[in-house]
């Protein structure tokens, strides 16, 4: 009886086991859509042909355009101006500094790059320059 008892345990973490890796392998979306903020769209990109870098920076981009107060729209009755303008200021700079990490060599004929560097000046001078220099 207790070798049947080991044996059921044994292959009932096996199958959980199977079932976690399986998961985690077939959760792995094709494209990266970025719901751009400011009314400036939707941005998608193949997963297939990012390179790293571009896989690194279209991510930082995502994460800053979902996380910060910068990215959803000002409730005046509820927000504190100061920190929406301190959430604009550091999304100015970091969307700035991952323009620079894409080199010139990153652009050349290369559509997801291009694209990131689109979506990154649509944000800089479309979504915020206009609220920065009110």
């Amino acid at each position: 009886m207790t070798i049947f008892l080991v044996l059921s345990i044994i292959s009932l973490v096996a199958f959980i086991i199977f079932l976690t890796i399986h998961f985690f392998k077939s959760y792995n979306p094709t494209t990266i859509t970025i719901n751009a903020p400011f009314g400036l769209g939707t941005y998608e990109f193949s997963r297939a042909e990012l390179t790293e870098k571009e896989l690194d920076i279209a991510w930082k981009l995502y994460v800053q355009l979902t996380t910060r107060k910068a990215a959803i729209p000002i409730d005046p009755d509820h927000d504190i101006i100061t920190e929406v303008y301190d959430s604009w200021y550091e999304l100015f700079k970091s969307t700035r500094e991952y323009l620079l990490e894409l080199s010139t060599k990153d652009l050349e004929g290369n559509e997801n790059a291009q694209q990131i560097v689109k979506l990154s000046l649509d944000v800089l001078n479309k979504g915020l320059r206009p609220h920065l220099t009110e």
